[in-house]
């Protein structure tokens, strides 16, 4: 399969929480340039959605591009000053 010039070799579908996040991160180079991570932000009542984004903009390797998957989450603002659902944040 072939993705904007780029050979891409596996698709997972991961829950977007830390431990996916380091297993990405930690991965090797070769690994990285291969799969196109699908990440599912889950329902929480805690502050899911800033963790997911600090853990995506932290541990996210350089170049790497995630597809989001943020269809669990309601679609009505989610935090405290944020002007939009999901997807505006």
């Amino acid at each position: 399969m072939q993705r904007w010039g780029l050979p891409v070799a596996y698709v997972p579908i991961l829950k977007g929480k830390l431990g996916e996040f380091l297993a990405l991160e930690h991965a090797s180079r070769e690994v990285q340039s291969q799969i196109r991570p699908v990440m599912e932000v889950v329902p929480d009542p805690r502050d899911v959605l800033e963790t997911f984004c600090d853990h995506a903009m932290d541990r996210v390797p350089n170049g790497m591009v995630l597809t989001i998957d943020c269809g669990a989450l309601p679609p009505v603002r989610v935090l405290d000053g944020d002007s939009g659902g999901p997807m505006v944040r």
